[in-house]
């Protein structure tokens, strides 16, 4: 059983695309890097988690500190924003069947989500975390 596994943070198109009101400066810079620690783990058989954001259209999951932005913005990551500001990952990651896909409803990739719980069952004793926002998550 692998003892580790990679935590992938917030690389979506609603963060990494400077059209969308909530992008992260710099963050599309480090989709090659990303994409490699991807493809890495794959091959060494590490588990990847993608712990991602996803809004509904009506914007009661949005976080307060955000939904002025996002609700003028385009609601990025919703199911009615345009495809550059969308939930879906860069096409230079190589998502498997096998890969874990975590939903978060805040800032924690902990709070309210399964994450805990599978890398418990996983035997996980070593996370290595990448991707963007990760000193919101990380701190929550």
């Amino acid at each position: 059983m692998n003892k580790n596994a990679l935590v992938m943070i917030d690389m979506q198109r609603g963060f990494i695309d400077p059209s969308s009101p909530l992008c992260i400066p710099y963050a599309a810079a480090t989709v090659p890097a990303c994409a490699k620690m991807i493809d890495f783990c794959h091959e060494k058989g590490i588990p990847v988690f993608y712990v991602v954001r996803h809004y509904r259209a009506d914007g009661t999951d949005v976080e307060k500190a955000r939904y002025k932005a996002w609700a003028e913005g385009g609601r990025p990551m919703s199911e009615v924003c345009s495809p550059n500001m969308s939930d879906t990952y860069p096409e230079e990651f190589t998502i498997l069947d096998k890969d874990y896909i975590i939903i978060k409803p805040r800032f924690s990739a902990f709070f309210h989500t399964s994450l805990d719980l599978i890398l418990r069952r996983l035997g996980v004793e070593n996370v290595m975390i990448a991707g963007t926002t990760t000193p919101n998550c990380i701190r929550t």
